[in-house]
C-alpha cells in the first residue's frame, strides 16, 4: 500500500509550488515598494531644488508679484489640460514608465534652460518657457503605479508609508537649499536640481519593468482598450465625486496662493531671509510624517469627511495667522506652518483613498492624473492668478484675510454636505475588490453546484475513496 497515492501527491506539489511563488511574488513587490520609496524621496528632493524657490529667482529677475502670479496661473492651466492627456495616453498604450519618462527628460530640459541669463531676462521668455515645461508635466502617474503596487499585496492603506518620503526630502530638503542659495547663488540650485532629476531618471528606468504585472496580463489576454466616455461618466456625473473635486480645486487654490506667494510676502514685507524661508518649508512637514505613516489608522478612526474638516480648519488658523505677524514676531511663522502639515497630509490621504474606489477598470493613471490636475492645476492656477492680483492691488495681508473668509464659507458648505450624505463614500469600493468578490462567488457557486458541500468536506470524501481504492 501506497502511503501517498499519485492525485495526492499532485496536490501537495501543487500547493507548494502555489506557496513559494506566493513569497516570490511577495519578495518582488517588497522590492518595487522600495524602489517607490526611494522615487517619492527624489521627487521631494528635485521639488526643493526648484518648486519653492522659483518665486524666488523670478523676484532676482525683477519680475512683480502679479506677474509671479501670472505666471503661477499660467503654468497649472497649460497642465490642467496636459496632464489628464499623459494619463489617458498612459492608460492607452498600458505603458506608464514611458509616458513618465518622456515627460519627465522634457520638463527638466525645459526648466533649466532657464539657467541661461539670455533665456531669463525677460517676463514674455520666463513664461513662454514655464509653459513649455507644464506642457510636459504627468503627476499622478507615480501615484497610480504605487497604488497598483500596493494592491498587489493587499496594503493599498498603506499608501501614505510611502508617500511620506516625499514629505521627508521635501522638508529637509528645502531648509537646506536656502543655506545653499543664499552662499552659492541660483546657478548651484539648477546644478542641484539637474543631478537629482537624472538621479531619478535612471532610477525610474532600470529597476521599474516596463509594464505592469496587470497591464502585461491585459495584454496577453487581449483585453478590449478602456472606453474614455466610461472614465468621464464615472468622475463628472456622481454629485458625490463633482463635490469631492470641487473641494480638492479649492484646497488647490490655497496651496497655490501660498505656494508661488508666501515667500515673495517674506521678503518684500519682512526682508526674511532665504533660510527662514526654506526652514518654513521644512516646518510644514512635521505633521504630514505622522498623519501619512499613521493614514489607514487615522482614516478608519475618523473617515474622509471628518479629516477634510480637520484640513480646512487647519489652514483657516493659518490664514489668519500670517495678517497677525510683525517683524518681531517673524519666527512664529515656524509654528503657523506646522498647520500645512496637517491640512495637506489630511486632505491627500482622504482624497486618494477616495480616489482609488472610484477609479473605473482600466483608467486607473488617468483618474490620479485628473485629481491630481484638480488640486494642483485648476485650484493652483485659480489661486496664484487672484493671489497675486489680490496682493499687488489691496496688499499681502487683505490676501490672507479673504482667503481665510473664503475657506470659512466652504468649510460650512462641506458641513453641511456632509450632514446631507453628500460626501458619503463608505459604500463604494474599488474595482478590484469588486472582481475579487466577484471571483469567490463563483468558487462558492461552483462548489454547491458540484457537490452542494463545502471545499473541506469535498477534499476530505476524495481523499477517502482514493486510501481505500490503494488498500485494495
Amino acid at each position: 500500500m501506497k502511503l501517498v497515492n499519485d492525485k495526492s501527491k499532485n496536490l501537495i506539489v501543487n500547493e507548494f509550488e502555489d506557496g513559494r511563488n506566493n513569497i516570490n511574488n511577495k519578495s518582488k513587490c517588497c522590492s518595487k515598494i522600495l524602489i517607490l520609496k526611494l522615487l517619492y524621496f527624489l521627487a521631494g528632493l528635485s521639488g526643493t531644488s526648484w518648486g519653492r524657490y522659483s518665486a524666488i529667482f523670478y523676484v532676482s529677475r525683477g519680475l512683480t508679484p502679479f506677474q509671479i502670479g501670472s505666471i503661477g496661473c499660467t503654468i497649472p492651466f497649460v497642465r490642467l489640460v496636459a496632464q489628464p492627456i499623459w494619463g489617458i495616453v498612459a492608460d492607452k498604450l498600458r505603458n506608464r514608465k514611458a509616458v513618465y519618462l518622456f515627460t519627465t527628460t522634457l520638463n527638466t530640459a525645459s526648466i533649466l534652460t532657464l539657467s541661461i541669463p539670455e533665456v531669463s531676462d525677460a517676463y514674455w521668455k520666463i513664461i513662454v518657457v514655464a509653459s513649455i515645461t507644464a506642457s510636459f508635466v504627468a503627476g499622478g502617474i507615480l501615484d497610480a503605479y504605487a497604488l497598483e503596487t500596493l494592491k498587489e499585496v493587499g496594503k493599498v492603506s498603506d499608501y501614505g508609508k510611502i508617500r511620506l518620503w516625499t514629505a521627508i526630502s521635501w522638508g529637509g530638503g528645502t531648509s537646506v537649499m536656502g543655506f545653499v542659495i543664499d552662499r552659492y547663488g541660483f546657478s548651484m540650485m539648477f546644478i542641484i536640481f539637474g543631478s537629482f532629476q537624472v538621479f531619478n531618471f535612471l532610477i525610474m528606468a532600470w529597476f521599474i519593468p516596463d509594464v505592469t504585472d496587470k497591464e502585461k496580463k491585459a495584454i496577453e489576454n487581449n483585453e478590449k482598450k478602456p472606453e474614455i466616455k466610461v472614465l468621464l461618466r464615472a468622475l463628472f456625473c456622481s454629485p458625490r465625486i463633482c463635490f469631492l473635486l470641487f473641494l480638492i480645486a479649492v484646497f488647490g487654490a490655497g496651496f497655490g496662493m501660498v505656494g508661488r506667494l508666501l515667500f515673495v510676502f517674506l521678503i518684500d514685507e519682512f526682508n526674511a531671509s532665504k533660510l527662514l524661508c526654506g526652514l518654513t518649508v521644512g516646518a510644514t512637514v512635521i505633521f504630514e510624517l505622522p498623519i501619512f505613516y499613521y493614514g489607514k489608522e487615522i482614516l478608519n478612526f475618523l473617515g474622509p469627511a471628518t479629516m477634510m474638516i480637520i484640513a480646512m480648519v487647519s489652514f483657516i488658523i493659518r490664514m489668519f495667522g500670517y495678517t497677525l505677524l510683525t517683524k518681531s514676531t517673524l519666527n512664529y511663522i515656524l509654528l503657523l506652518e506646522l498647520c500645512h502639515g496637517l491640512t495637506f497630509a489630511m486632505m491627500w490621504t482622504a482624497s486618494v483613498n477616495i480616489s482609488s474606489k472610484i477609479a473605473p477598470k482600466g483608467w486607473k493613471t488617468a483618474t490620479m492624473t485628473i485629481i491630481s490636475a484638480f488640486l494642483s492645476c485648476l485650484g493652483g492656477g485659480t489661486g496664484a492668478l487672484a493671489g497675486g492680483y489680490i496682493a499687488q492691488k489691496y496688499s499681502f495681508k487683505f490676501m490672507f484675510h479673504a482667503t481665510g473668509y473664503f475657506f470659512s464659507g466652504v468649510l460650512l458648505i462641506h458641513i453641511i454636505a456632509t450632514c446631507c450624505g453628500l460626501f458619503d463614500f463608505s459604500n463604494l469600493k474599488s474595482d478590484d475588490e469588486d472582481e475579487e468578490e466577484r471571483a469567490l462567488s463563483d468558487v462558492l457557486l461552483q462548489n454547491n453546484d458540484d457537490d452542494d458541500v463545502s471545499y473541506t468536506n469535498s477534499y476530505q470524501k476524495i481523499h477517502e475513496e482514493e486510501m481505500e481504492g490503494d488498500s485494495i
